[in-house]
């Protein structure tokens, strides 16, 4: 593939990040040499700015190290819409032999990737043994001669409220998609991608239709204690929060394929706007007060 250094937010953020660790690392080691030996190689600031450059120069650099997706297999889930629909077609441009699993693989999203070349359409509802049995032997008998390169855990499923809005069997559901079924897709296609010596992805979809079916679900004496004025403006909120970023797909595609085509993948990739990179760098790290105070 073709090398560019990587200036989108999250590549950026990424460099600077690591490269204030290694500076700060740097720092350190000269200060550290100072008092134990007496090498004043370097004072404590100029080590930190010189190591902070470098280490964030190495960053880019590593990011610009890429493989080809040529002949590898990708196994990709939740395919019907969305990214991973988008995601099928961009790997199998890139060459890739792509395994897109369908909640239905009757359904229209399947159909047109059925007329592409390169991916092949598996019926795969990741809480289903049989189903993801039934995946495996498929692509088992149809990898490519490079085996199974990657996976990416697109499915997902998810709802929202208070824990007293929230059934159970919603809370069940919820666990069942998004944590079992991505650790039963893990755990039967891990072999594959063990024989290919490759690199796997784990990663982990309307409100408010949603949001009218759990009200009706919601016990009439927490329906009380909440109020509808109350559960209607926490939809609103979520509906807001859901729609104002931006309706560009391809920041999260471009980072899906490259964690697949790194050379030296990293642990995360997070491609977001700057406002939700900063307010989720102020939830974990600052006190919650300031978070409330800053962002909602």
């Amino acid at each position: 593939m073709r090398a560019h250094i990587d200036l989108s937010l999250d590549g950026v953020y990424r460099a600077v990040v690591r490269g204030l660790q290694f500076g700060l690392g740097t720092a350190l080691i000269f200060w550290l040499l100072d008092i134990v030996f007496c090498l004043s190689l370097f004072s404590f600031c100029p080590a930190f700015v010189l190591g902070t450059l470098l280490g964030a120069a190495y960053i880019f650099y590593q990011d610009t190290l890429k493989i080809s997706l040529e002949g590898k297999g990708v196994l990709v889930t939740g395919c019907d819409t969305g990214f991973g629909h988008s995601l099928a077609f961009q790997l199998a441009d890139l060459g890739a032999v792509v395994f897109a699993g369908c909640l239905t693989s009757q359904g229209g999203g399947a159909e047109k990737l059925k007329s592409y070349r390169n991916i092949h359409v598996l019926q795969l509802d990741i809480t289903s043994d049989e189903e993801v049995t039934a995946a495996l032997n498929y692509v088992s008998q149809n990898l490519p001669a490079q085996g199974l390169w990657g996976i990416v855990n697109n499915a997902g499923w998810s709802t929202f409220g208070h824990v007293e809005w929230v059934p159970i069997s919603l809370c069940c559901r919820s666990l069942e998609v998004n944590i079992w079924g991505m650790m039963r897709i893990i755990r039967t296609f891990l072999p594959l991608i063990r024989q290919s010596k490759a690199t796997g992805i784990f990663t982990p979809s309307s409100v408010r239709r949603d949001a009218e079916a759990l009200w009706k679900q919601i016990p009439e004496s927490v329906q009380v204690a909440y109020t509808k004025e109350y559960f209607d403006g926490f939809t609103n909120n979520m509906i807001k929060y859901s729609t104002s970023g931006s309706t560009d797909k391809q920041p999260v595609l471009d980072a899906l394929i490259n964690a697949l085509v790194h050379q030296y993948p990293h642990p995360r990739y997070q491609p977001m706007e700057l406002y939700f990179k900063l307010s989720v760098w102020v939830n974990t790290h600052l006190p919650e007060w300031v978070f409330e105070t800053l962002f909602t």
